[in-house]
């Protein structure tokens, strides 16, 4: 899962955006690829970190088992560049790098979407830019928008005791969402669980779009990071300290059974009137209505379809809920 090369040349480029690898005697599928620039003592942390996984069995979803084979990090030593393979299943994503780029143009699928990112592009797109003017070249306004909100529910609901928000993120993939609460809230602190092939990718992430920001891997003693990695397979929380907990996207890829475990992790987790904030296809591996949602509480502050909901390439409904812990 991860290989260096000296150079990526045109037609590893072509390859890799449009092909199957071949390495280690073994086929990875590409899907779309993720290029992100990576300096070389970045790329030495991911490999030590790779290298110290315990590598145990752990209980995932069927929908990640299937994927898991097909993550692959490439890093070019001459270019500083790291090649992403596994994640992303979208055409609208995975250009090399362009300050210039953009994905705010694509096509809504109905009036509303076309409104709701119409607005998104005219309001949203320059501050993304300002904040981070590489970020709309990775990353579609389908993403960008739904963490963009995400950041700004916490904001809204969660209510901090002391100098600022501690917040417990479940699945954070590419760390969008971490990146974005730093322009619009005051995070003292941020932890995130992930599966251990994924915290790679959002490492590299917060490392090429925010290099100033202490970030602990797993294995890394790191006394003053504000995002510190935990893999799913292993991991200690502390009780009742965060003020928001969040899910987008990735509860519905899970098993019941794993959503429930996740569920009373966040019982515990979360201090009283914390808020947990969800974001998730109403039907997927599980049922957004069949989550344990009273673990967490009963207020549901806010409850309601999402902006984005219908227009992902499987037009299934998306549903945002933020719970306040009783």
């Amino acid at each position: 899962m991860y290989f260096e090369v000296d150079t990526f040349e045109a037609k590893d480029l072509a390859l890799l955006g449009r092909a199957n690898i071949s390495a280690a005697g073994r086929t990875f599928e590409t899907r779309t690829v993720f290029y992100l620039p990576t300096r070389a003592e970045d790329w030495a942390r991911i490999r030590g970190y790779a290298g110290g996984m315990a590598g145990g069995p752990e209980e995932i979803s069927d929908y990640w088992d299937a994927r898991a084979s097909n993550f692959l990090y490439v890093f070019s030593r001459q270019q500083n560049m790291l090649a992403i393979c596994g994640y992303f299943d979208s055409g609208y994503i995975g250009q090399f790098i362009d300050p210039t780029g953009q994905t705010f143009n694509l096509p809504a699928r109905n009036n509303v979407q076309e409104r709701v990112f119409k607005e998104f592009v005219d309001r949203d797109g320059p501050l993304i830019r300002s904040w981070y003017p590489l970020l709309p070249s990775l990353i579609d306004h389908y993403d960008l928008y739904k963490n963009l909100s995400v950041a700004r529910l916490i904001e809204q609901q969660a209510t901090a005791p002391g100098e600022g928000l501690r917040i417990l993120e479940i699945g954070a993939g590419g760390c969008l969402l971490p990146l974005l609460l730093r322009r619009v809230a005051g995070v003292q602190r941020y932890d995130v669980i992930d599966l251990p092939f994924v915290l790679p990718m959002g490492f590299a992430m917060m490392r090429a779009f925010a290099p100033d920001v202490p970030i602990a891997l797993p294995n890394e003693a790191v006394g003053d990071a504000w995002l510190r990695f935990q893999s799913s397979d292993d991991y200690s929380i502390e009780d009742g300290v965060y003020d928001a907990a969040v899910n987008v996207t990735s509860f519905g890829e899970m098993s019941q059974a794993q959503v429930e475990g996740y569920f009373g992790l966040l019982e515990q987790a979360l201090r009283p009137a914390g808020v947990f904030a969800c974001i998730n296809r109403t039907d997927k591996s599980t049922a957004f209505a069949d989550y344990p949602w009273s673990k967490v509480g009963t207020e549901f502050v806010v409850d309601s379809e999402d902006p984005v909901s219908g227009y992902h390439h499987d037009r299934m409904q998306i549903m945002r809920r933020v719970v306040r812990r009783g």
